[in-house]
């Protein structure tokens, strides 16, 4: 497994820092506003090993320890709302605080001000602690925060999520403490200890450093029941989120009129590009179901307090994949909730009466994943398990039941043939419309089998996995403006045509059979940017006709110089 020790050249010194911030935004990939508070922003992050504070030696200020819980870039975050929950079940008191939203391909490191008004934030608060969920892309970003927490308030910071739980050594050369693997418990167990004074260097799944600079190392925390913890909150107060340098009051979630729901956690899958897999080895049991009755009780307390609330997103890597689960699920929410859905299912578990109690339960979105149309690329190289004739199949199926399906395909990944491409060129076209299409820039995470094959066969380096690089936070969904090898764009530029029921399939093959086009993909990029921007069009129409289009999908979504393919 792949760790780092070391920052980028991205922070190695000021002047060569924002040499490569200025390089990056000639290709479209960053906007920046002020240069001349990222140039001390980037010394801040030299070293990630200074300003080490002891949690062992905390004294909370008023009596109960107060812990800050810190979003990065994810307004959603269902990992804050959780915690929040077990927090507040244990009888402490947290500060929810959301650190800017995500917008698709568009990234921004914090400016002076943004960073002060977060500090000045933590200090009103009156704040014992901070944690901070971190995945991997934000890594140097959770060290730059992390450090000014260190230098301004003198705070201990906790590191939870993937990064915590898959790097952990590189997780607490910056971190005071880290959290491996779910923390509800361990975060309740931690505060219920510093408040009574005890020893807090026992909790299974916390590494803590202790005074004299060693670390007590715990390994990975048990999975928890998932149905005898507290529920998300919403709108409980003591909540902020920073928009574009503004700092509100309030739940972001507000501004949606969704909500993201988990009816499960864990995968049975052993994808290759997955951290999954490490979850997978930690603990048995890692694929959980919640009970009906629990998950139709956190929606019903979402809506008593986001009255908005028109729309269900399910996360489950694998939605309702126990029958008997699906069959009650299906009857107590067309009943007692009644809004419409949105899913993700794997091409294994598709079927007509699957898809029957679905839609009429109000399923309108299902987010499938093909990854790949070439059987090579699928099987031997993502371990996806399942043969184009299935997934035809499942595709048909979906099709034939009315939801709006969204297909996920990954690209950019070295081991993939120009045979795999018109492969998968031609799996794709066999699709019937409508449907969209969201194509993934393959990011390299750290400790995945597939990052670790890459690296053996010498085709990627360590500086292109996730952490010591951000390239997802530039190119999560695929862009055509975004700097790839003249052969890349010929084929993301097909790929890009082929869900556009307006573009004639035969058309499609005309294209992807001239030689000059794949030499000189100029006009056929052009047709395919010009192709999107009709498709999203046409899906703005589509989102206010059903009454899910607000503003803030506007401001999350909408780049123009980095449309992306649907």
């Amino acid at each position: 497994m792949s760790t780092y020790s070391h920052l980028t050249p991205l922070y190695a010194h000021a002047r060569g820092g924002i040499f490569k911030l200025r390089h990056t935004a000639r290709q479209g990939k960053i906007s920046l506003r002020r240069l001349k508070d990222l140039d001390s922003i980037a010394d801040m992050a030299v070293d990630m090993t200074t300003g080490a504070v002891s949690l062992i030696d905390l004294e909370p200020k008023n009596g109960k320890p107060v812990i800050a819980l810190v979003s990065l870039y994810s307004f959603e975050s269902l990992a804050i709302r959780y915690l929040t929950g077990a927090v507040r079940s244990a009888g402490f008191d947290s500060v929810e605080i959301y650190y800017e939203d995500f917008k698709r391909n568009y990234f921004k490191y914090p400016d002076a001000s943004e960073l002060e008004g977060f500090i000045s934030l933590l200090r009103e608060k009156k704040v014992d602690v901070v944690g901070l969920s971190v995945r991997s892309s934000y890594r140097k970003l959770a060290a730059i925060i992390t450090k000014e927490i260190h230098e301004k308030l003198r705070l201990p910071v906790i590191w939870g999520s993937v990064h915590a739980t898959i790097c952990p050594e590189d997780s607490i050369s910056a971190a005071d403490a880290i959290c491996r693997g779910e923390g509800e418990i361990p975060i309740a167990e931690l505060l219920n200890k510093i408040n009574d004074g005890k020893d807090i260097t026992g909790i299974s799944g916390l590494w803590i450093k202790t005074p004299d600079g060693g670390v007590v190392k715990n390994g990975v925390s048990k999975y928890i029941d998932v149905n005898a913890i507290a529920d998300p909150r919403y709108a409980v107060g003591n909540q902020h989120y920073c928009r574009d340098y503004v700092w509100h009051e309030g739940d972001p979630a507000k501004l949606d009129n969704g909500i993201t729901v988990m009816a499960s956690r864990g995968c049975a899958h052993n994808c290759s590009y997955c951290s999954n897999k490490f979850f997978m080895a930690a603990n048995k049991g890692y694929l959980r179901l919640r009970k009906v009755d629990n998950v139709i009780r956190e929606i019903k307390s979402a809506m008593s307090v986001l009255p908005r609330i028109n729309r269900i997103r399910f996360l489950d890597d694998l939605f309702a994949c126990n029958v008997k689960w699906a069959d009650e699920f299906t009857q107590k929410y067309k009943k007692e909730i009644n809004l419409p859905f949105d899913c993700l299912l794997h091409p294994n578990q598709i079927s007509r009466s699957l898809m029957e109690k679905l839609t009429e339960a109000g399923l309108c979105v299902v987010e499938m994943g093909i990854q790949h149309g070439s059987d090579r690329m699928a099987n031997e190289v993502y371990n996806r398990t399942v043969s184009n004739q299935k997934l035809l199949k499942a595709i048909k199926t979906m099709h034939e039941s009315g939801v709006r399906a969204n297909y996920d395909l990954i690209i950019d990944n070295p081991l993939e043939t120009e045979d795999d491409k018109r492969e998968n060129l031609e799996f794709m076209l066999k699709i019937p419309h409508p449907y969209q299409l969201f194509i993934y820039s393959l990011n390299h995470l750290p400790g995945t089998p597939l990052t670790e094959r890459l690296l053996a066969a010498g085709l990627i380096k360590e500086s292109d996995v996730e952490g010591e690089n951000d390239h997802s936070l530039f190119q999560w969904d695929v862009s055509l403006t975004y700097n790839r090898s003249v052969e890349d764009r010929f084929w993301l530029s097909l790929l890009a045509l082929v869900p556009k029921s307006f573009v004639p399939k035969r058309f499609i093959r005309f294209l992807s059979r001239r030689r000059i086009l794949m030499r000189h993909p100029g006009p056929l990029v052009a047709i395919a940017y010009v192709a999107n921007i009709i498709k999203l069009c046409g899906l703005a129409v589509v989102r206010i006709r059903e009454g899910t289009f607000t503003m803030h999908h506007v401001r999350r979504h909408v780049n123009l110089r980095e449309i992306t393919v649907k």
